[in-house]
Parts: structure tokens; C-alpha cells; sequence
């Protein structure tokens, strides 16, 4: 009996220790598929991070910092350009308004102006005082171009041939207006003295 006792004690501890031993040997299996599992997740996201890299590499090349600096360049012409033309004036303009408002018996024979004082002075001959009169009239009554109007110089031919000087000072929105958005002309031809 005490031979069998000790097989059953044996038989015990040695199912006990088979299933440590199975369990084990399963949890090892598990381990080592678990690091192969791994291994391979870890060289396929090393894979697309090298992508990734050289993708970047390829982007910071020479070729791509030669055209972005190009860019670069031609950005900087244009934000120029653009400056400049904001602040351009447009002096073809007044030409036009002062032809549009000349009458047909005064003739300009100077004109120097001043864009950067918005002044115009205009030497010039009228057939006689009357028309003078008128013509200066237009330009007062325009007043959306012109600001101010001061007689310089005056001076009476034996003809009747008027010559003045006129200091014109500009309203300076007269630079940037279009030619087709400037008025029509004043017609004060018909049109009494004041």
C-alpha cells in the first residue's frame, strides 16, 4: 500500500507538473510568435518612415530650393510692381480733363505740373476777357477736380488778345481716375456772366 500511496503522490505532482510544464512551453510559443509579430510591424513602419524620409530629401534637393527660391524672387517683382502701381498717378487724365474743359477760344501754350503738389500752372491766350471770364468759370466750377484756381498773371494785348497765367491746385483722386470716368465737359457758352 505504501508503494501505490507513493505513485499516487508522484501521479499527482506529475500531472501538476506536466500541465506547468505545458503551460510554459505554450506561454512560450506565444512570446516568441508575439516578438516575430512585432519584428515585422517594426521593419514595415521603419520601411515607411525611410519612404517618408526620402520623399522629404527629395523636397529639400537642390532642384526644389533653386525653384523655390526662383519663386521666391519673381513674388518679391510682383509684390514690387503691385506697389508701384497703387501708387502710380495717372496724369494722362488731367490732359484729357482740361481738353474736355477748354473752350474753343482759349489756347495753352505752357503747362508745367507738379504731381507730387497736385498743381498745374497753364500760361495760355483768350480771344477776349469775356471767354477768359467763362474759362475760368469751368475750371471753378469743377469742383470735384479742381480745388483752387488763382490768376498768376493778366495782361491785356492791344488786340484784345487776353494772356494769362493760372495756378490750378488738383484734387488728388484727378490722378487716379480713368479717362472714360471723367466728366463731360462744362458747355457754359450760352450761359450769362456771373
Amino acid at each position: 500500500m505504501g508503494f501505490n500511496l507513493l505513485n499516487k503522490i508522484k501521479s499527482k505532482d506529475s500531472s501538476w507538473i506536466d500541465f506547468l510544464f505545458y503551460a510554459v512551453c505554450a506561454l512560450l510559443v506565444v512570446i516568441v510568435l508575439c516578438y516575430f509579430i512585432f519584428s515585422f510591424k517594426i521593419n514595415l513602419q521603419s520601411q515607411k518612415v525611410s519612404e517618408v524620409q526620402n520623399r522629404l530629401e527629395a523636397f529639400n534637393a537642390d532642384e526644389y530650393k533653386k525653384a523655390e527660391k526662383e519663386v521666391l524672387y519673381y513674388k518679391q517683382k510682383i509684390d514690387d510692381f503691385t506697389t508701384i502701381i497703387k501708387n502710380r498717378k495717372i496724369s494722362s487724365d488731367v490732359f484729357v480733363f482740361i481738353e474736355a474743359n477748354t473752350l474753343p477760344n482759349v489756347w495753352f501754350s505752357n503747362f508745367n505740373m507738379s504731381e507730387s503738389k497736385n498743381k498745374i500752372k497753364l500760361s495760355g491766350e483768350s480771344e477776349n476777357m469775356e471767354i477768359f471770364s467763362r474759362q475760368l468759370q469751368i475750371f471753378e466750377k469743377s469742383v470735384n477736380y479742381i480745388k483752387d484756381v488763382k490768376v498768376l498773371s493778366l495782361d491785356t494785348q492791344s488786340t484784345g488778345i487776353i494772356k494769362f497765367v493760372l495756378d490750378i491746385s488738383l484734387d488728388p483722386k484727378v490722378f487716379t481716375y480713368k479717362s472714360d470716368s471723367l466728366p463731360e465737359p462744362v458747355n457754359m457758352e450760352n450761359q450769362p456772366l456771373n
